[in-house]
């Protein structure tokens, strides 16, 4: 191997690792958020220790019940009209969220493309 290719497909490599280990991050915060946890700790564990102990760490810890008796607690106190509007407010939350969300995948995907077009270049035009 020349050693411009062999500088190209260690960067192309290490774009993959850090694109792999950003989805592992991601998904652990999904998963934990799903078990009623702090993603935040979660995640912050994850990064320590490795993406597959906390992925076993949050398996068996489970969920989190006292956040889903206390959800169930206050469904159980409102009123008809009452959980219609909060059923409204969670949903125009989630419908906010959700279209934040769009825009930060495409933010993301343009920076991503980009990096990759630069050192691509870059590799082009050293040789």
């Amino acid at each position: 191997m020349l050693p411009g290719y062999f500088y190209f497909v260690s960067i192309i490599c290490g774009f993959w690792f850090i694109a792999g280990f950003l989805f592992l991050l991601w998904s652990i915060g999904k998963y934990a958020s799903r078990f009623n946890r702090s993603s935040g700790n979660w995640v912050l564990i994850a990064i320590i220790f490795s993406p597959i102990i906390a992925f076993l760490g949050l398996y068996m810890v489970g969920e989190d019940n006292e956040k889903i008796q206390e959800t169930n607690t206050l469904q159980k106190e409102l009123s008809f009209e009452e959980k219609e509007k909060v059923q409204k407010e969670l949903e125009y939350q989630k419908e906010k969220k959700r279209r934040e969300m769009i825009g930060l995948k495409a933010i993301f995907v343009a920076i991503f493309v980009l990096i990759v077009i630069i050192i691509t270049l870059r590799c082009i035009t050293s040789n």
